[in-house]
């Protein structure tokens, strides 16, 4: 018998991201990813510039949640969470993060929800929990993904 695909639900806005993540005790910073809305790639310097931006806040080590939009319309009422992933800035990483927004279908259950039903990512913000350390990063991981019901990155 074959591995039953997962069914993602949109369930959680930014707002109540917020909420939860504070009843269960997690510090999380808004971070800017220097994308604009509606590109796919940075424009030549902001992807060095984020990176950056995460080695001054002092993040090491993070998991981090990134939302869509369920409108046309962006605004702070139609954002939802749909992916925790865990990850390191220029501090842990020589290149950096993996946090990226690639919209093919083929590379995720993510993108597949998102191809199949016609929805986009958030580009400009995401939530990130600072970890002391790698493994402490995959524990967050796989506690918010649990407890969430999102996908993994």
């Amino acid at each position: 018998m074959g591995k039953k695909e997962f069914e993602y639900e949109k369930t959680y806005s930014i707002k109540k991201i917020r909420e939860l993540l504070k009843a269960l005790k997690y510090e999380y910073i808004e971070v800017n990813t220097l994308l604009e809305q509606d590109k796919s790639r940075y424009k030549r310097g902001k992807k060095k510039e984020f990176e950056e931006s995460l080695k001054e806040m002092g993040i090491g080590y993070f998991v981090y949640i990134k939302f869509f939009a369920d409108d046309e319309i962006v605004n702070e009422d139609n954002l939802y969470a749909i992916v925790v992933g865990k990850s390191g800035s220029i501090l842990k990483n020589r290149y950096g993060s993996d946090v990226r927004f690639r919209e093919y279908p083929q590379e995720g259950r993510a993108k597949k929800w998102l191809y199949d039903n016609n929805k986009k990512w958030y580009h400009p913000k995401i939530l990130v929990i600072k970890a002391k350390d790698e493994e402490e990063a995959y524990k967050i991981e796989r506690k918010l993904v649990n407890n969430f019901h999102l996908l993994e990155s």
